[in-house]
């Protein structure tokens, strides 16, 4: 079957989301994915780079948050953002690996909690049922209707050529 893949979207009519995650080789991972399914993935370290990012970059219009993280963690930075009023209302999707997930995550108000590693295709589902007023949701949809699980997703991280975009406090936003 032929890559259903659309052509990327100018960056003002893509979502962008914010991936907040300590481990290099998965927030990599998911942010090529993203990134070759047409979604702009910029990405932090952990909940302090994440708060500069709202605080100094392009509002994103969903958040995955790693829970344990070195350096400020994921309750803590997510406790930040509520008290935040304008961007308390970014929807937060929770991505870990904690054993008792759903009792670590209850105060957190996460529109989602999944257990580390996630399946591809729920990241697309994430962004088309939380990222409105764009209409890449559909075609992200259709997307993963095609291949959920299949070989395109696992070329898209493999061939990815497109390097996430990462917030440094002390750089800015950089490529790799």
């Amino acid at each position: 079957m032929g890559d259903m893949r659309m052509a990327a979207a100018p960056s003002e009519l893509r979502h962008r989301i914010l991936l907040v995650d300590d481990d290099v080789d998965q927030r990599d991972a998911i942010a090529c994915f993203l990134e070759m399914e047409g979604v702009d993935a910029n990405t932090a370290v952990d909940g302090r780079e994440a708060l500069y990012a709202l605080r100094n970059g392009p509002r994103p219009c969903l958040i995955l948050l790693d829970l344990n993280m070195v350096g400020m963690d994921g309750r803590e930075f997510r406790r930040r953002q509520l008290l935040w009023p304008q961007m308390a209302g970014i929807p937060v999707v929770v991505l870990s690996g904690h054993p008792e997930l759903k009792t670590a995550t209850r105060a957190m108000e996460a529109v989602e909690v999944w257990r580390k590693p996630v399946e591809l295709h729920l990241l697309l589902r994430a962004v088309g049922d939380h990222c409105h007023g764009h209409s890449r949701g559909d075609s992200l949809s259709a997307t993963v209707a095609v291949e959920p699980h299949g070989e395109a997703a696992l070329r898209s991280m493999l061939t990815c050529a497109v390097s996430p975009l990462t917030m440094s406090p002390r750089s800015g936003w950089r490529r790799g």
